[in-house]
């Protein structure tokens, strides 16, 4: 698997926590032509307007490390 699957496949399994399955299957096919720093704003910003900043930025820590985007 490369990095942009997993990457997205983690993403969208957050998405799934806190939006439901459908709306991380949207997501999935949104990115699947997207680059790893595309696809981490774009889950930070969605997770931001659903669970807060605060808590969203601390959710995606590990994948910040993972995929070395400080």
């Amino acid at each position: 698997m490369n990095e942009v699957t997993e990457l997205a496949k983690e993403a969208c399994g957050l998405i799934a926590v806190h939006m439901g399955k459908q709306t991380a299957q949207l997501y999935q096919d949104f990115y699947k032509d997207k680059d790893v720093r595309t696809i981490l704003l774009s889950i930070e910003e969605l997770l931001s307007e659903v669970i807060g900043n605060q808590r969203a930025k601390s959710e995606l820590t590990p994948l910040i490390s993972k995929y070395n985007l400080q």
